[in-house]
């Protein structure tokens, strides 16, 4: 008996130790794996990205393999939500409506339901090509909001149009494809974060990106209470402008006067077209300028499309500049391009007269310029 006892604690002690290293070489398979679902799944991602700025339609192989990586990277509970208001939103315009509650309540709405019996009611350029879901928001008083489709398992496209439920372009007031800094791993979901400064009734169309879509959405339109609506720079006046002939030399033959202090509102509207400022100092300043546009909530050019880029030329020569600046970079946490222009003048301007020429690369739209200036340090 005592020989048997110790064969079968042998028997047993190997069984063990053969289940370990079966449990262990599974488990380093699975790790082993993973980076390289990760690298497929990222690499996906960028196609259809690229796809997508290119204004070209998604294979739905890629799409099929994209959510399928996604399912098994990052699972998520598929469930719906007990706090929905509806079970579906409207198949085209003016949309269910959503009231904004009174200051000092919080909006949390939210719906789900599915795209597959809808139509295209919104269709391209005035939003996307799939089936699409409407909205009508009713606001009442200035409030930072977030819209997202953050949980939805298709390649999600938001449209926020203003007065008018999808008429047109110029309707049209905020959009964003992908929002990968506020729906994390659902990266192809919508979403927008926005202060919504003005009242009345805002319609917001929440499309596909590609036509012959389906799928399940989720849809929430939420208070953001930590943040601050921010009130537009006043504009002095809305600045006509006479075009320069010459991308340098001709930049200091005309332009608006601006004083330090000022904010000016001013358009760029065509492709092309260049607005030039000049300002004259009686003393050494350190002068900064700043164009805001489609990327500076609370401007009226924000979400409207312009990327500014800023030129500070010095006369009388003019003859290059001395100062550029494209993309100024963001400072707010869930913007990514930042693409609104600063100039600082890290070196000091002594008196004379200088030349700020604006232009909108390869984009038009609204922007609003300031320019302050402080002494230079003694």
């Amino acid at each position: 008996m005592h020989h048997t006892f110790n064969l079968c604690r042998l028997i047993g002690s190997g069984l063990v130790a053969l289940l370990v290293v079966l449990l262990v070489g599974t488990a380093s398979a699975q790790t082993a794996a993973a980076p390289d679902l990760k690298t497929e799944f990222d690499r996906i991602f960028a196609q259809i990205v690229t796809l997508s700025d290119a204004d070209l339609e998604v294979p739905q192989a890629l799409y099929d393999r994209y959510f399928e990586l996604q399912r098994n990277l990052y699972p998520i509970p598929d469930e719906r939500h007990s706090g929905g208001q509806l079970d579906q939103g409207m198949d085209g315009c003016p949309g269910t409506v959503i009231t904004q509650p009174p200051p000092g309540q919080l909006l949390n709405f939210y719906d789900d339901g599915q795209i597959n019996f809808m139509h295209d009611n919104c269709t391209y350029p005035r939003c996307r090509r799939g089936n699409d879901v409407h909205y009508q928001l009713v606001m009442n008083h200035p409030e930072w909001l977030l819209i997202s489709t953050c949980g939805s398992v298709y390649d999600t496209y938001l449209c926020v149009f203003r007065d008018s439920c999808c008429a047109d372009t110029a309707a049209r007031v905020m959009v964003n494809n992908n929002a990968p800094q506020i729906c994390g791993t659902n990266a192809l979901q919508a979403a927008i974060s926005a202060c919504f400064l003005l009242s009345g009734t805002y319609y917001i169309t929440l499309d596909a990106l590609n036509s012959g879509t389906t799928g399940d959405y989720q849809f929430r339109v939420q208070s953001v209470p930590d943040s601050v609506c921010e009130v537009p720079i006043p504009c002095t006046q809305d600045s006509e402008h006479v075009e320069a002939q010459h991308p340098n030399d001709g930049v200091c033959e005309s332009g608006t006067r601006v004083e330090c202090g000022d904010g000016y509102c001013g358009a760029i509207d065509r492709l092309g077209d260049r607005d030039v400022y000049y300002f004259t100092l009686s003393s050494c300043k350190v002068v900064t300028l700043s164009a805001f546009a489609d990327d500076t909530r609370g401007q009226s050019g924000y979400n409207r499309g312009l990327d500014p880029a800023l030129r500070l030329f010095s006369g009388p020569a003019c003859d290059h500049p001395i100062y550029t600046n494209d993309n100024v970079g963001t400072t707010y946490p869930d913007d990514i391009a930042g693409n609104d222009a600063r100039i600082v003048t890290t070196g000091e301007l002594r008196a004379g007269t200088y030349w700020l020429e604006i232009t909108g690369n390869t984009t038009t739209g609204k922007y609003e310029f300031l320019i302050t200036c402080r002494p230079c340090a003694e």
